[in-house]
């Protein structure tokens, strides 16, 4: 007979005890507990109670007792939400459901953090299933999401609105910028992408940014109708404060906002966006992008300045290409800018649907000899089905280095453009005397008390 596979005899370790030891339970026990004890010297912050659990590395609001049924306050909930993704090394994802109603919030503090936060809906481009509905309670004065100081933090498929009726509508829809803490190192408040995001706002500003940097917004969606959709500044002219911390004194750096894609749409006496730069002395506003965009612009313009003619703050290098604008009111502007534009690119359409009273883009400033210096300016048509104005380019002021190409008119007459001192593509000059002085435009030297760089 061959051999039989035998089963292996499972070891008990119990047979191997010393039975006939009467004091080895009480030996075995002194031991566990002196292995404890060990432990507990070694762990001594006590381990704290588990929270809601965590879906595939997010937090839910859901979780933390937000009913985002449109009529709840869910500001409790959500506050708790973000204080638990603040605990994390590594960051947190805090999920704002697809309710179809909103979750009500009035004021969310998620300034000063370094833990990589992402705020996310559950919703298709322009978040409209997954929102959040800012409420006010002090009368249009205060901040509704407040970023401020917050390094490397994500927003993707949400959609925030500033208030239903401009009565319920906080003063600021969501707030970015630097801020001065506690132990008086500065929150840069940078690092900040968005994704498919929606801000539409009943309130004066959809998004205030002061001196947050490096804002990357892929394929976002601006609605306002008060000031402005966006503001991008160093000095805080309109004075802004944040409930949760303090802000910067200014002025503090600005630099690098690009805007990739997307929709601004404005109304009533809003622009698109607001540039809001330091006067003379100051730090620049620069590197600020629009790329491949779309503007329905109702109110003043698509872009201004909050500079008087002779504020002469500086304004360096933008770049719009591949944009286009069109117009619904006669003296809507592409952009207009008060102060000096140091580089500027543009590569954009224009269109406007009456007749214009204005010229699309104008440079204003005037408390110097230049208004705008180096620049490449391609304003073309987006279509003659519309009125188009004789004069494209004005400037109150003069120019130098500044390329502007020119266009066949819609009877074949070449557009006007009245800069002096501008050179026009084929070799023609532009209209205007030029100015008595030409002493050029210094930019100012960094110092530490503007916060430079992030």
């Amino acid at each position: 007979m061959g051999n039989r596979l035998v089963q292996p005899r499972r070891c008990n370790g119990l047979e191997y005890l010393p039975q006939s030891k009467p004091g080895f339970e009480v030996i075995l026990v002194i031991l566990v507990v002196m292995v404890l004890n060990i432990i507990s010297l070694a762990s001594p912050d006590p381990v704290p109670p588990p929270g809601p659990p965590l879906k595939s590395g997010s937090l839910s609001v859901l979780d933390f007792g937000a009913k985002c049924d449109g009529a709840t306050d869910d500001t409790a909930a959500i506050q708790a939400a973000i204080s638990a993704a603040r605990t994390s090394a590594t960051g947190a994802t805090i999920v704002i459901p697809d309710s179809g109603h909103g979750c009500v919030v009035s004021q969310l503090d998620i300034t000063n953090s370094q833990s990589r936060i992402r705020l996310v809906g559950e919703a298709s481009m322009n978040g409209a299933q997954s929102y959040l509905l800012c409420r006010e309670r002090l009368s249009d004065v205060g901040v509704c999401v407040d970023f401020s100081g917050t390094d490397s933090f994500n927003v993707e498929h949400l959609q925030i609105i500033g208030g239903a009726t401009a009565a319920t509508a906080p003063k600021v829809t969501v707030l970015l910028g630097k801020t001065r803490k506690s132990d008086g190192s500065i929150g840069n408040g940078s690092e900040i992408t968005w994704f498919s995001v929606t801000v539409n706002t009943n309130g004066d500003y959809g998004v205030y940014n002061y001196g947050g940097e490096a804002w990357n917004c892929n394929q976002c969606y601006f609605v306002g109708n008060e000031v402005a959709d966006v503001v991008l500044s160093n000095a805080n002219s309109a004075g802004i404060t944040s409930p949760f911390a303090s802000l910067v004194s200014a002025p503090t750096s600005m630099t690098a906002v690009h805007f990739n894609g997307g929709t601004f749409g404005t109304s009533n006496s809003a622009v698109a966006v607001r540039i809001d730069p330091w006067p003379a002395g100051g730090a620049p506003i620069g590197d600020i992008g629009f790329a491949d965009g779309y503007a329905h612009i109702a109110g003043p313009a698509f872009i201004d300045d909050t500079g008087s003619s002779d504020s002469q703050g500086i304004i360096e290098g933008i770049r719009i290409t591949g944009w286009r604008t069109e117009a619904f009111a006669a003296a809507a502007t592409f952009a207009q800018f008060n102060n000096v534009v140091l580089q500027i690119t543009i590569d954009a359409a224009y269109a406007a649907a009456q007749e214009p009273t204005v010229a699309p883009l104008q440079f204003n400033g005037a408390g110097g000899p230049y208004s705008v210096i180096v620049g490449d300016i391609n304003l073309r048509p987006a279509d003659w089905g519309g009125a188009y104005p004789p004069t494209v380019v004005y400037c109150y002021g003069g120019t130098m280095g500044v390329v502007i190409h020119d266009f066949p008119g819609p009877t074949g007459t070449p557009t006007r453009n009245n800069c002096a001192g501008a050179t026009l593509m084929g070799g023609a000059t532009g209209g205007g005397a030029e100015p008595a002085s030409r002493a050029p435009v210094k930019r100012p030297t960094c110092s530490k008390e503007m916060n430079c760089g992030h």
